[in-house]
C-alpha cells in the first residue's frame, strides 16, 4: 500500500516536469532515487515564418474573397481586379481565400 502511495505521488510530481524515478524495494526498506531531466524544447527557439507582403491582391468584379497573384484560383478568373493591400480588401468587404491564405 505504501510503495503504491508513494509511486502515485512521485507520478503526480513529475507529470508537468521532466523527473527520473527509480524505486527500489530493499529487505529492511524502501530505496527511492530520482533526478531532474533538462527539458531542451523550453529553450528551443521556434522559427516563424517570415510573412510575404504582396504588393497586391487579385479578386473578381463581383467577388467576395480576394486571393494572391500566385493563387491557383486567382489564374482562373477573367475579369480581375487589383487591390493594394489587404486593409482595403477588408474595407470592401471581402475575405481572405481559405487555399492561398493572404
Amino acid at each position: 500500500m505504501h510503495i503504491i502511495l508513494i509511486i502515485f505521488l512521485i507520478l503526480i510530481k513529475t507529470s508537468f516536469s521532466l523527473e527520473k524515478a527509480v524505486i527500489q524495494k530493499k529487505s529492511d526498506h524502501i530505496h527511492i532515487e530520482s533526478e531532474i531531466i533538462p527539458d531542451y524544447r523550453k529553450n528551443k527557439k521556434t522559427k516563424h515564418k517570415k510573412i510575404k507582403k504582396e504588393k497586391y491582391y487579385i479578386t473578381s468584379e463581383k467577388g467576395k474573397v480576394y486571393h494572391r497573384p500566385s493563387c491557383r484560383f486567382a489564374k482562373k478568373i477573367k475579369y480581375k481586379t487589383k487591390i493594394k493591400s489587404k486593409r482595403s480588401a477588408r474595407k470592401k468587404g471581402l475575405r481572405p481565400c481559405k487555399i492561398c491564405k493572404p
